[in-house]
């Protein structure tokens, strides 16, 4: 588990998943390049700072 913290984000206490893609760039043996990709939005939502379309807490029906 991780604990983010920072200016950006308001501590929540509440706990988040999120899946992560990487893609390296090899250069001379070396990693010359990292690009990392992830679902922003989900984690937002789950962290309460990004309400879905419609408004409604993700999982609540309307």
């Amino acid at each position: 588990m991780v604990r983010m913290t920072g200016p950006f984000i308001l501590a929540t206490d509440r706990q988040a998943s999120a899946e992560m893609a990487g893609m390296f760039r090899i250069a001379g043996g070396r990693i010359a390049e990292l690009w990392v990709t992830w679902d922003n939005v989900a984690f937002l939502t789950q962290l309460g700072h990004f309400l879905p379309a419609g408004g409604g807490a993700q999982g609540e029906s309307a």
